[in-house]
């Protein structure tokens, strides 16, 4: 199970009182300090859908790649755009099991990160949407929808053929994520409402 999240000393009433330009990462000791005194913010400015933006952006850095798909979410929900396809979107999901090959399986440590994502079959590697869990929780049971984006224009709903994979790192940072224990889907439709059981050593299959 994932560990709690460390702690770091802030000074809220001063950060609320910055405008945002004025957080910058340069003045921060780290993008951690930066994405807790912006959020703390955010509390009193919820309105402020680039300063969400800023925040997933940051969480994105962090690895905290459900926090980012938070923090777009809130984004979305405030430029009020494609209102009239938000129930038909959020009603597609991506769904299935992840599970590690015996023959790796002592390759991988309860302490290890699990990524999940999906990303367009045929487009730029950036995935769509992603979601992050303890190694120790294999074999997972995943969802994927659009309150998992990554990026508020490109969502899980809007693409008609995608790819499901998923990798394990061992420092927590989805960027230095394992080159061999790593395992994706064939191509497929979100529309079709398949269910994805992707094998981490294996290749993988939906049925």
């Amino acid at each position: 199970m994932t560990g709690p999240v460390s702690e770091v000393e802030t000074e809220p009433e001063t950060a609320m009182r910055e405008p945002l330009e004025s957080i910058q990462p340069k003045r921060i000791d780290s993008v951690a300090t930066m994405a807790k005194r912006l959020h703390e913010r955010l509390i009193n400015h919820a309105d402020d859908s680039d300063g969400w933006l800023l925040l997933a952006k940051s969480y994105d850095h962090m690895g905290e790649l459900d926090a980012a798909a938070s923090a777009r979410q809130k984004a979305l929900e405030l430029t009020g755009k494609d209102d009239e396809s938000t129930t038909e979107s959020a009603a597609i999901e991506v769904f299935g099991t992840i599970s590690v090959a015996p023959g790796i399986a002592d390759q991988v440590n309860a302490s290890d990160t699990l990524y999940v994502f999906a990303r367009a079959a045929n487009g730029p590697p950036m995935p769509l949407a992603a979601r992050r869990y303890s190694a120790a929780q294999l074999p997972v049971r995943f969802v994927l929808n659009d309150s998992h984006s990554l990026s508020p224009p490109r969502r899980l709903s809007g693409e008609n053929n995608i790819v499901v994979g998923a990798s394990i790192s061992r420092t927590g940072d989805a960027m230095a994520a394992s080159t061999t224990l790593k395992g994706y889907s064939t191509a497929f439709s979100p529309q079709d409402g398949i269910a994805t059981d992707i094998v981490i050593g294996e290749s993988g299959r939906h049925d």
